[in-house]
C-alpha cells in the first residue's frame, strides 16, 4: 500500500472530465479510480462502425480522439506496452449495468486475451459482475459463448467466442481469471504470521 500511495499522480495536470459527469457517475465502480481523459478507452456508436468499417485495434490516437464527444464512457484506459502505444486496456471490474459497454469495447478493440485479477465477490462486497454466462449470452447485439473452459488449481482459463449479430463478424477470446495479485496479498500476510505458502503457481 506504501508503494502505491508513491505513485506519481497526475491530477495536477490531467483531467478526468469524462469519467466525472454526472451521466457517467454510475459507470464508475469506485469514484476514486476515473480514466485520464488523455488516454481512455472510447466506444463507438454503431454508425461510427459503420462509416469506418472494420476496427483495427491499433487505431491511431487523432481517430479516437475524433469520436470522443460522442462516444460511449466506459472506465477503462489504453497502456503503452511492448507492442506499443495502446498495446493494452486496464478496466474495472464491470458493474451489471456495463457488461454490454464491455463487450462492446471488447469487441471493437478486437481484444484477444482478457486477464481478470480479481474474485468476483469479497465476503457479501461484489468486485466485479460476472460478464460471461456458462453458454451462449447475448448483450446488447453481442453474442458471447463459452467454447472450453480449463480449471487449474489457482486459475480458470475460459475460451469465447464473441460474435456480434448485426455485422455476423466473430472473435475468438481466452480469458484467464488469476488471483495473482490476491495471492501476493496472501503471502505477504502469511509472512507475517509465521507460515509459508508455495508460490510455484505465482511464478
Amino acid at each position: 500500500m506504501v508503494q502505491v500511495e508513491r505513485l506519481p499522480s497526475y491530477k495536477g495536470w490531467r483531467t478526468q472530465n469524462t469519467g466525472n459527469r454526472e451521466e457517467n457517475k454510475n459507470k464508475n465502480r469506485s469514484a476514486n479510480t476515473i480514466p485520464y481523459d488523455f488516454n481512455r478507452v472510447p466506444i463507438r456508436s454503431e454508425e461510427e462502425q459503420s462509416k469506418e468499417g472494420e476496427h483495427d485495434s491499433e487505431d491511431s490516437s487523432d481517430e479516437d480522439t475524433d469520436c470522443e464527444e460522442s462516444s460511449k464512457y466506459i472506465n477503462a484506459s489504453f497502456i503503452t506496452g511492448y507492442w506499443g502505444p495502446k498495446a493494452m486496456i486496464a478496466t474495472q471490474g464491470p458493474l451489471q449495468e456495463t457488461i454490454s459497454d464491455f463487450w462492446q469495447m471488447v469487441f471493437q478493440r478486437k481484444v484477444k486475451v482478457i486477464v481478470m485479477l480479481t474474485e468476483l465477490k469479497e465476503g457479501d462486497q461484489e468486485l466485479c459482475a460476472q460478464y460471461w454466462g456458462e453458454g451462449r449470452q447475448t448483450y446488447d447485439g453481442i453474442e458471447v459463448q463459452v467454447t472450453d473452459v480449463n480449471c487449474c488449481p489457482s486459475y480458470t482459463i475460459r475460451a469465447f467466442d464473441v460474435t456480434h449479430l448485426k455485422v455476423e463478424v466473430s472473435l475468438q477470446i481466452m480469458k484467464g481469471s488469476f488471483t495473482f495479485v490476491l495471492l501476493i496479498i496472501d503471502l505477504a500476510q502469511r509472512k507475517r504470521r509465521g507460515s509459508s505458502h508455495h508460490i510455484d503457481l505465482l511464478l
